[in-house]
């Protein structure tokens, strides 16, 4: 006679249903405002890597005064691979020369080529920005190139400070007619060897993994942190964000570079 009871619900129909789109919209809309937020940054810790008219001041100085050079003026002529060396390592001369105490410019201040002009002085990665205008501007295409000691330690563990005591080390990565070729910033040894092949920093990092020996160089002497288990990461300049501008505590990265380059083996 009597059929079972229906217990009225206590909310309205479809407001569960409202309610539940509610926080999805919520949800969607923070997460939309963290990833502008995060883009943003990303965006203003973005490190330029074209020459601008100060640079080309600067690196004319440089060049002219450690020699009087030709190099600015004779870009046609890079297919020749000894034209190629012989620029490579006059702008790798002139910036050890004009910067020959290891002295680092201070976090938060400008480390571009004329900066590095004016104080005389620097360490590896302001040497290395120098290197890597100058070469850019003869009309090579450049990578500046952070290497990190990283015995028993992941790419992301290097990069993101985690192995911040461990010692690192900036070269510069140039693409000549024969390939790929790495220039350190502390002394004067590029990666050419007695035979006249380049190495790049994958043919380096190929050969250290195996254990074989590096070859007999034909120009200063490998830097020492290669000896050592290591991994590189193009176009990562800092992992504090006191380098260049905002100067703010987050990577300063060349995202076109690292990008393109992503982890270089």
């Amino acid at each position: 006679m009597f059929g079972p009871r229906s217990i009225p619900s206590p909310l309205p129909r479809g407001s569960s249903g409202r309610g539940m789109t509610r926080r999805r919209l919520r949800w969607g809309f923070w997460t939309a405002a963290v990833m502008a937020v995060l883009v943003a940054l990303a965006w203003a810790h973005n490190v330029p890597t074209s020459p601008d008219a100060d640079d080309a001041d600067a690196v004319r100085r440089m060049l002219n005064e450690h020699e009087p050079s030709r190099w600015l003026n004779d870009v046609g002529q890079r297919t020749a691979g000894v034209w190629e060396l012989q620029a490579i390592t006059a702008v790798q001369d002139a910036v050890l020369a004009r910067a020959p105490l290891d002295v680092g410019i201070p976090l938060g201040m400008s480390r571009e080529p004329m900066a590095l002009y004016r104080a005389r002085h620097g360490l590896c990665y302001d040497r290395g920005r120098a290197i890597e205008k100058a070469l850019a501007m003869i009309g090579f295409n450049v990578r500046y190139v952070a290497v990190f000691q990283a015995p028993g330690w992941t790419f992301l563990e290097s990069v993101l400070g985690m192995a911040s005591k461990r010692r690192s080390h900036v070269l510069v990565e140039v693409e000549t007619s024969r390939g790929w070729l790495v220039v350190d910033t502390n002394t004067s040894w590029v990666a050419v060897d007695v035979g006249g092949r380049t190495w790049s920093i994958a043919d380096l990092r190929e050969t250290a993994q195996s254990g074989a020996p590096f070859p007999t160089w034909k120009r200063g002497a490998a830097t020492d942190i290669l000896y050592e288990p290591w991994v590189a990461v193009a176009g990562l300049y800092s992992r504090h964000g006191g380098f260049y501008p905002p100067y703010t505590p987050l990577p300063d990265v060349a995202w076109g570079v690292f990008l393109r380059s992503a982890l270089l083996p």
